[in-house]
This record gives structure tokens, C-alpha cells and sequence, in this order.
């Protein structure tokens, strides 16, 4: 077998063009060069083969490699390298890669050098390679459009499909052979002399048949949904494909900070042009790695003739198994001089074995299935009661959307903290209490609460001057038309797709994780079963779901609390908290914190990621529909009282959950049922499950996942109805069918539930498919894996400042302020996207010598540039504009929207100076500022859900807005400032009663909290509970004489 060699760990991780490392003074003055070797499979042997007639200074830097027998000599062996040679401006230009052509013999020691094949327009970012036995043709794949540079960073970003497979011949030259491929990787050439590509992306497997002319049409597509690495032959003619599921560790290995990443192997059978092409797959192996070598997830094969497929291990002491066996002829990537191998499994032996998981993978079925259709059956049952016992039934349009307008502050507030909890709520708070020790969960909880409570005074403001409008949207259409409209649909949309897209990521992810259930069926099974109550009960079936789902989230959190801080025998109370992390900040001492300590608020990365943190939540609260959802789905007189209780409300989850097991993660480090936690697991928010599996066994592994799925169902039902509303009233009302009728309207926004769901787990599935183009049709599905989804989830958390953050000023003049420039609040909302991306990359750039990637790009002080700038620049444009050139707008065209008139009556339109710009006018053309006129003996049919002039009070509201004001600025300087701030320049460090005073105050505020979201609410419906179970006891003993009527008081006691 034969190995391409790294010389040491250090000038591998220094230089690997394919992942951006570029240090060539690092690699030009390595005291080891990589060089060639040979392993004996019989004897265990490696024998280092020397080069002949190399004279480059340069040496190898190897990457792909081919072996194959010369066409006429079989003892002769022609071998293809990719050598991605360095220069001193690497750095800025990348490598000077190119294709290395040596020849040897079965058995020698030597290999001589022949040829460097050169051309920089095709050999490009070379990565995997495929040789002729003729040793003068070749084919390669480049993994990347570019080298280096921003064009790269937006290929990666996007999944630009600008790699390709390129062809070169000794004396005629270099093309380009396959275009228009995405993350080509692995390349191999079948039995029937079709040539297969792998994609490190998406993990599609592209089939070509080759033309005379050497280039290669592509025929066909196999989805197998993993990102995936090299490719062999197999002796049966079978495909051997190296996948890698959690491709985006494998920076974190090069930098030796994470030894082990899942590897999986694939064997795809009868690969020919015309065959079946049925993909199989194995156990998740683990990558090893020792000084000077590992083997990373490719592909491998022994090249005695007639051997079996095999798949090696390393030595006994870190069992795991290298990915990627094969057959005959070739070679394995990567390094290996002091490489200890033990024995060669058949490669049958490694398909059958199984993943081990703290949980069973039935445990993940049971969850999503059977707690998924639970919900969906008992809140079935819920509209059901809601439509016979009371008088609001979900088949009206304005009780599907927005509840009829008439939900009570605290079932309001239960759905705010419902919607704001996230998987990222309880893994990422915990993760930075892992990391930053106490001041995470405060800068986490109290980054993502002002937002809530400032976005009282915007709900406030909504009441008075839109009181009817089913979107923010609908607003600012209204006001300032379509143009404006389209822009920030498109804020708006974005926004709900990415948050969607990291609720389905970490859900689906963690599910993976902890039980082994298949990723595709999590991504489809999580959105598709909260779709179903959904659809059938609308905006008050959401909010009655984000009730029970909260009750059940503080009982599980309360649980974990007095566990570690009572019951365990592990830690038992803050005393023994405070001592077990004393002792884990003198093993292991935090960066940037006071004396190293965990018990310190004085932590300048947590304070780091407090910025980024509040910054970034700004958008995906203040872009998101679904948080104007829930202002225009209460009552006017109490929307400020249950958007200042459900944000309060809110902040005990992350500040107090993450206190108990983020801290309690660090605190077990050395616990025998903890176990060890990577850079890369601590990223991924494993400290919280790990913490709950160490306290509780498998019980608190399966109460973290069922506390996990129902953060996600939540949150995601709050997301469907949101969209539904976005793509029923501001796509189809406003642009399709203007004149739209109650049933389509219903009808649309049934169809817009279902198609989101659907859209969900399209967008984060791994769904594999075969795509032929041999008739003209091309079909591709989008893939991906829980590894890398994991990634992206942390890409999106990332990055959604920068993106989002320039709408939020905006959005907010919009609403409040009539003064607000219609040209100032589009510029600023363009230019801070602009501004953000700019700022972003620039910092990226330059704080690591002009080197773009993900991995650079996910800095703290990259990310933080990116938001500072977004939200900065467009707030800036936007007020400064409307200052120097102000608009005079008057709300009465706002506040007409949606509201019935007399049919005798003129509509209003606005009594002010301002006169609406000319897309403003056609507004009745456009469907989404009409004025129904409704007729008047069918005044109650039609105004259920329109807001009355007598809920309207101007000075009530005006108080409501002027006491959000108040409140939520005094809590955010008391939370952002007066709390934090003295205790991070004091650099206080916790004692004993310091932490004890900490965490009492957290269980106290969790209780407070639990007492406002969860009882509350039944105080205040107390009325509607009671006109229930009174409909329920007649029909009971009386049937049919329960049901609602029209004289029945019911909207004194709806919910």
C-alpha cells in the first residue's frame, strides 16, 4: 500500500492549501519534508521511499495521489501526486500547486521522478487525482473556484458551483474537463471507465462517461447526503466512498484540538453508467492521530493484487476505526512515517458495525413521533373545545392569523418566552458558561432580553397606529409602498428562514446526536407534526401549544436546578459548585478572566460575545413576524404588560439553566460519568447534555431531549404561523389575488403552513437521490449531515447581525415615528447590509493575514465588525436622512387598514399633510392597504377580530407607550450596565456566598418566572375555563345543549 506522507504535525497544520492554511515560511523551513512510503499489510511495515531526481528546493507537499500499473510493464508503477508547493506570498496568492509524475517498481525502495505537469488556468486548487497507465494523462479535481480572496469566501459562502474536473496531457496541454460542479473532491475511475466525483459539500457522487475528446459529460447525480472525501474501486466493481460527516472539524484537527471526527464509510454497488446505483453505509468511525500522520477520511487500497476490501485501525489504546478501504492498484492520502497499524478488518466486518449513543435510536422515533403527535392530538382536541364551547372559530381568517386580536397578556407572555427558547437557548447558554464561567448565562440571558423588552414600545405603537394589520409588513406597504415593501419582505423573509433553518439544525442535530435517528426523518417529522395543530387550530392553537410546552420546560429546568444544587451526590449545593470550579480554574484557567476563574463576571471574551449577542438578536426579533404576531394577537390595553413579563420571564431560562449545567459541565470534568469535552463538542453546545447525562444517567440524557424537542416545536410552530401570515397577506392578498375572499384566504393560508413545513426540512435535509440528465432532465436536492449542520446552525447564530441587522432601525422608524424617510430607511437598510459584509470580511482579513474562510470569519472580533457596522450604518442612514429630508406621514392611512366601515360611509385615508406617493395611491389595486367595507347587519359576522374603536383609547396607549419606554430602558441600563459593568471592573471573583447568593437569586427568578408563564395564565382565563367546562358538563348531561351561542358572554372569558 501507498501512503503520501506528512513530514510533522506542525507544518501540516501550518499548510493545507485545502483548508487555508497558508504559512509557507511555516513549511519552507520545516525540519521534515512529506515524502512517500510503503506499508506492508502482511508484516505491518512502513518503508520511507527516497526520490530520485527531484531538484526542487521546494520538495513535496503532498495531497491526492494515484498508483496504477504501466499498460505493458505490470511490475512498473506510475505514480500522479498533487504537490501544493509553497511560495513566500502564499498568504495572498495560495499555493503554486501542480501534478508531480514519478514511476517505481512492485517492491522497491525508490521512486523516481519524471515529470512536473504545470498550468496555472486548470491546475488550480488540485485536490484528488485519477492517472492514466500510459504516465502521460491524467485527470484532478479542484476543490475550489479560486485560491484564495473573497471570491472563494462567497463560493464557500453560497455553494457556488465553480469547481471542476481538469485533464492534462504531457505534450498537449491542460483543459478544463467537467464544469459547474460544487466542492469537487474525490475522483475515481469505475470499471467501465466512467469517472465519479465526490462533493465535500452537498455529498453528491456525479457520474461522467468520457469523451474522446478526454473531457467528461456528466450523466447522472447520487445523493448520498454526507460531505464526502476520497473515493476507491472495489474489486467487486463497487464504489468505495470516505465520508465525513462532521466535515467542519477538520480544522479544528489540524490544529490538534479535537483528535477524534466521525468518519463513515459508503459503498456504492453495480457503479456503472446504466447500473442502480444503491448506496450503502456504514458505522461512524473515528479518525485517529498521532505525531506525524493521520489518515483523514479517504480512501484507501492495498495494491497486492487479488486482496480483499479493508479498512484499518489504529493501536488498541484508541480503538477507532480509518475510514476507507478498497482494492487494487493504489494508495492512501494523507501521512504516515511512524504510523502503527494493528490489523486489516474485511471491509463486511466494518459495515455491520452500529453507532454507540447515550440513548436508543427508538428514543429519538419516540420523541419527535410520539410526542410530536401527542401535541398534535391534544391541541386538535383544543380547537375542537375552543370552536363548540366558545365563540372563536379557527375557520375565520382573522382567528387563524391573529387570534381574533383578543389573547390576555399572560398567555401572551408564555408565548413570547416560548418562542424566544431555541435549542440555542439551553445548548449555546450553556456553552458559554462552559467557556466564559458565570458571566455567559448573564451576558446570553440578559443579550437576548432587552430586545423583547424594548420591542414593547413597538407593540404599544402597533396598537395605536395599525391596530387591524395582520403584518409589520402590511405597515410599512401601506406607508410607503411597494418598492419598500419588496425590500423588507425580503429582510423579513430571510429572517424567518434562517431562524427556521437554526431551529431545524440544532433540533434535528442534537436528536442525531443523542440517539442515532436519522437525520432526514428529523428534519422532516419536527416541522411536519407541529404543521398538523397548526393548520388545524391557527394563531391561538400556537399560543395554547407554547403554553403546555412551557409548563413542561421550567418543570424539567427546576428539575436539573435542584438536582445539582440539592439531590446529586456529585455536587449537591453552591458550596460544592464553588469549590469544584475553584479547582477546575487552577487545572484549567480561563483566558481574558479574573485570576483565570469560572466565578468571575470580569471576563473580557464573555464580554465580547455579550456585544455580538445583543446586537445580533436585535434582527431576529424586531425582523421576525413572529414576534408582531404575537403584539397584534393581544389585547391593545395589556400588549406592553406581557411583553415586559414574557421577556423577564425569559431570562431566568438561559441565566439560570446554563448557571446549573454549564457550570456544572466544567465542574465534572473529572467525573468518570462526564465525559471529555472537545473545542469542537463544547461548540457544537454538548455541555449541557453531557452535565445532564453525569447527574441524571440516561434519565437526564432522554429529560435534555424531550426539554430540546419541545424548545424546537415551539419555537418552529411560532415560525409557520409567522410565515403563513408573511406569504398569505404581503404575497398572495397584496401581489396575486388583491380581492382575495375569506375561504381563499383561509384556504392560501392553510396551504402556506404546509408549504413552510414541507420548505423546512427541504432546507436542512440529506435526502439522497439519483439526478440523471441523459433525457435533458436535471433534478438536485439539497444535502447535508448533522455534523455539518451543526456548522451551519453555528454559522447562521453567527452571522444573522451582519445579515439582518441593518432592517432593525428601519423597521422601528416605520412604526413609530412619522417623521421617518421613506428614501433614508431603504438607503440604510441596503447600505448596513452592505456595510456589515464589508466591515465583516475586511476585519476577517486583516486580523489574519488576508485570509478568508469560515473558520477566520467566526472570530469575536470579525463577527462583532460585521454587526456593529449593520446595525450602525443603517440606523445612522436612516435617522440622519429622515432628519435632513423628514417625511410627514399621518397614521390615519395605517390606522384604516383592515377596519370596517359603514357601507355608507368614505373611507379614511388620512387627514394630514402628508400625501402618499404614487405607488401609495394604488394601494386599493394592490390588495394589502384596502379598506374592507363591511356591510352593517353584518357587522359581528365580519368584525370578529377587528379592533374596535372603544379598545382604541389614544391616551391609554399613548400612557402604555410612554411606560414601555420607561421600563424597558431602566431594565436594559440596570441589565446591560449597572449590573455587569461594576462587577467586571471590580474583577471580583466569587466566594462561597458570593456564588450561593448568585444562584439563589437565579432559582428565585426561575420560580417568579415559572409563577407569570404558567399560572397566570390560568388565573386570567379563569372565566373562559369556566364557560368551557360549564359547556362541557351540559353536553355531557344535556347533548348538544353545551355548545356556544351567539348570547353566550365569550369574549369576557376567551384566553
Amino acid at each position: 500500500m501507498y501512503l503520501a506522507c506528512a513530514g510533522t504535525i506542525e507544518s501540516r497544520a501550518a499548510w493545507m492549501p485545502t483548508l487555508d492554511a497558508l504559512n509557507a515560511t511555516a513549511v519552507l523551513t520545516r525540519s521534515t519534508a512529506d515524502y512517500l512510503a510503503t506499508y506492508d499489510t502482511s508484516t505491518g511495515a512502513i518503508t520511507k521511499l527516497a526520490v530520485r531526481g527531484l531538484s526542487d528546493p521546494r520538495g513535496l507537499n503532498l495531497h491526492g495521489m494515484d498508483v496504477v500499473h504501466d499498460e505493458v510493464d505490470p511490475t512498473m508503477l506510475w505514480i500522479y501526486l498533487v504537490n501544493h508547493r509553497p511560495e513566500p506570498e502564499s498568504p495572498y496568492k495560495g499555493a503554486n500547486s501542480v501534478i508531480e509524475i514519478l514511476k517505481t517498481r512492485v517492491g522497491a525502495d525508490y521512486v523516481e521522478w519524471v515529470q512536473t505537469v504545470e498550468d496555472t488556468r486548470v491546475i488550480v486548487t488540485p485536490n484528488d487525482i485519477v492517472g492514466a497507465n500510459n504516465g502521460q494523462e491524467f485527470w484532478f479535481t479542484n476543490d475550489n473556484g479560486a485560491k484564495v480572496g473573497i471570491r472563494r469566501y462567497i463560493d464557500a459562502m453560497f455553494w457556488l458551483r465553480t469547481t471542476f474536473v481538469g485533464y492534462c496531457h504531457i505534450i498537449h496541454g491542460c483543459k478544463r474537463a467537467s464544469v459547474h460542479l460544487l466542492g469537487s473532491n474525490g475522483i475515481v475511475r469505475a470499471s467501465d471507465g466512467s469517472f465519479w466525483v465526490g462533493s465535500y459539500r452537498n455529498g453528491e457522487l456525479t457520474v461522467h462517461k468520457p469523451n474522446k475528446d478526454k473531457t467528461l459529460q456528466h450523466v447522472a447525480t447520487i445523493m448520498t447526503g454526507l460531505p464526502l472525501d476520497n473515493l476507491a474501486l472495489s474489486a467487486d466493481g463497487s464504489i468505495i466512498v470516505a465520508a465525513i460527516p462532521k466535515v467542519h472539524l477538520l480544522s479544528d484537527v489540524m490544529n490538534n484540538r479535537s483528535p477524534n471526527v466521525p468518519s463513515t464509510v459508503l459503498r456504492v454497488s453495480d457503479a456503472t453508467l446504466g447500473g442502480n446505483h444503491k448506496v450503502e453505509k456504514a458505522r461512524a468511525a473515528r479518525v485517529f492521530w498521532y505525531y506525524c500522520r493521520y489518515l483523514r477520511g479517504y480512501a484507501v487500497h492495498p495494491w497486492t493484487p487479488g486482496s480483499s476490501d479493508a479498512g484499518l485501525q489504529n493501536p488498541p489504546a484508541k480503538p477507532s476505526l480509518i475510514d476507507l478501504p478498497g482494492p487494487i492498484g493504489a494508495m492512501a492520502q494523507e501521512e504516515s512515517d511512524t504510523l502503527q497499524i494493528v490489523r486489516v478488518l474485511p471491509l463486511s466486518e466494518l459495515m455491520s458495525e452500529n453507532v454507540s449513543t447515550v440513548l436508543p435510536q427508538g428514543a429519538g422515533y419516540g420523541v419527535v413521533v410520539g410526542i410530536g403527535l401527542f401535541f398534535s392530538a391534544f391541541m386538535l382536541g383544543l380547537t375542537w373545545i375552543q370552536a363548540r364551547y366558545t365563540g372563536f372559530s379557527p375557520s375565520n381568517s382573522e382567528e387563524f392569523s391573529s387570534a381574533s386580536r383578543s389573547v390576555k397578556p399572560g398567555l401572551i407572555a408564555s408565548g413570547i418566552v416560548s418562542a424566544w427558547t431555541w435549542a440555542a437557548t439551553l445548548l449555546q447558554s450553556s456553552a458559554v458558561a462552559y467557556k466564559y464561567g458565570i458571566s455567559g448565562p448573564w451576558w446570553y440571558g440578559a443579550g437576548a432580553t432587552i430586545q423583547v423588552l424594548l420591542f414593547a414600545m413597538l407593540a404599544a405603537k402597533l396598537k395605536l397606529n395599525s391596530p387591524n394589520a395582520h403584518t409589520f409588513l402590511e405597515i410599512i406597504g401601506a406607508r410607503w409602498g411597494t418598492a419598500a415593501h419588496l425590500i423588507f419582505l425580503f429582510f423579513g423573509l430571510a429572517t424567518n428562514i434562517i431562524v427556521s433553518s437554526m431551529l431545524i439544525l440544532g433540533g434535528s442535530a442534537t436528536v442525531t446526536d443523542l440517539t442515532g435517528m436519522n437525520t432526514i426523518a428529523a428534519c422532516f417529522l419536527i416541522p411536519i407534526g407541529v404543521a398538523i395543530y397548526v393548520v388545524a387550530g391557527g394563531m391561538r392553537a400556537t399560543l395554547l401549544c407554547d403554553y403546555t410546552h412551557t409548563a413542561v420546560l421550567f418543570a424539567i429546568i427546576l428539575t436539573f436546578i435542584f438536582t445539582a444544587y440539592s439531590t446529586s451526590p456529585k455536587i449537591g449545593s453552591p458550596s460544592r459548585m464553588h469549590e469544584l470550579l475553584v479547582e477546575a480554574s487552577i487545572a484549567k484557567p480561563v483566558a481574558g478572566n479574573a485570576q483565570g476563574s469560572y466565578l468571575t463576571m470580569r471576563s473580557k471574551n464573555g464580554l465580547i460575545f455579550g456585544v455580538i449577542n445583543i446586537i445580533g438578536n436585535f434582527a431576529t426579533v424586531f425582523n421576525d413576524q413572529a414576534y408582531w404576531q404575537r403584539a397584534i394577537a393581544s389585547k391593545p390595553q395589556s400588549c406592553v404588560k406581557a411583553y415586559l413579563l414574557g421577556g423577564l420571564a425569559w431570562f431566568s431560562i438561559p441565566f439560570t439553566f446554563a448557571t446549573t449545567l454549564g457550570l456544572a459541565a466544567v465542574a465534572l470534568h473529572n467525573d468518570p460519568d462526564m465525559r471529555p469535552l472537545s473545542p469542537a463538542d463544547v461548540s457544537a453546545g454538548l455541555p449541557a447534555p453531557s452535565a445532564a447525562a453525569a447527574l441524571l444517567g440516561t434519565s437526564g440524557a432522554a429529560a435534555m431531549l424531550i426539554l430540546l424537542f419541545l424548545a424546537v416545536t415551539s419555537a418552529t410552530s411560532a415560525e409557520l404561523i409567522a410565515v403563513s401570515s408573511l406569504l398569505t397577506y404581503d404575497v398572495y392578498k397584496r401581489y396575486i389575488n388583491p380581492r382575495a375572499t375569506e375561504a381563499q384566504i383561509m384556504r392560501v393560508s392553510h396551504l402556506m403552513v404546509a408549504f413552510f413545513a414541507i420548505c423546512m426540512g427541504l432546507f436542512e435535509s440529506n435526502q439522497p437521490i439519483v439526478c440523471s440528465q441523459e433525457h435533458g432532465v436535471a433534478v438536485y436536492f439539497h444535502a447535508s449531515h448533522s455534523g455539518f449542520m451543526i456548522e451551519l446552525w453555528k454559522t447562521y447564530f453567527e452571522t444573522r447581525g451582519t445579515l439582518l441587522g441593518s432592517a432593525v432601525v428601519p423597521i422601528a422608524l416605520c412604526i413609530t415615528w412619522q417623521k421617518a424617510s421613506k428614501t433614508g430607511c431603504i438607503v440604510g437598510a441596503i447600505s448596513g447590509l452592505f456595510a456589515g459584509i464589508i466591515a465583516w470580511l475586511v476585519t476577517t482579513s486583516t486580523l489574519n493575514d488576508k485570509v478568508i474562510n469560515v473558520t477566520t470569519s467566526g472570530g469575536d472580533y470579525e463577527m462583532l465588525a460585521g454587526n456593529l457596522a449593520a446595525i450602525g450604518v443603517g440606523g445612522i442612514v436612516s435617522v440622519v436622512w429622515s432628519y435632513l429630508r423628514p417625511g410627514d406621514f399621518s397614521f390615519d392611512v395605517t390606522r384604516a387598514l383592515n377596519a370596517p366601515v359603514h357601507p355608507h360611509a368614505a373611507p379614511t385615508t388620512g387627514s394630514g399633510t402628508h400625501t402618499p406617493p404614487e405607488d401609495e395611491k394604488k394601494q386599493s389595486d394592490i390588495g394589502s392597504g384596502d379598506i374592507r367595507i363591511v356591510p352593517a347587519e353584518d357587522d359581528d359576522k365580519h368584525d370578529r377580530g377587528v379592533t374596535h374603536d372603544e379598545d382604541l383609547d389614544p391616551i391609554a396607549l399613548k400612557g402604555a407607550f410612554r411606560f414601555a419606554a420607561w421600563s424597558s430602558i431602566g431594565l436594559l441600563i440596570v441589565m446591560i450596565i449597572l449590573i455587569p459593568f461594576p462587577l467586571f471592573f471590580s474583577q471580583v471573583v466569587f466566594g462561597t456566598k458570593g456564588l450561593t447568593t448568585w444562584v439563589a437569586v437565579g432559582i428565585a427568578w426561575t420560580f417568579l418566572a415559572a409563577f407569570t408563564v404558567v399560572i397566570y395564565p390560568l388565573y386570567e382565563s379563569r372565566q373562559a375555563l369556566f364557560l368551557v367546562s360549564k359547556g362541557i358538563v351540559k353536553d355531557i348531561f344535556h347533548p348538544g345543549s353545551g355548545k356556544y351561542s351567539e348570547s353566550s358572554p365569550a369574549k369576557e372569558g376567551t384566553a
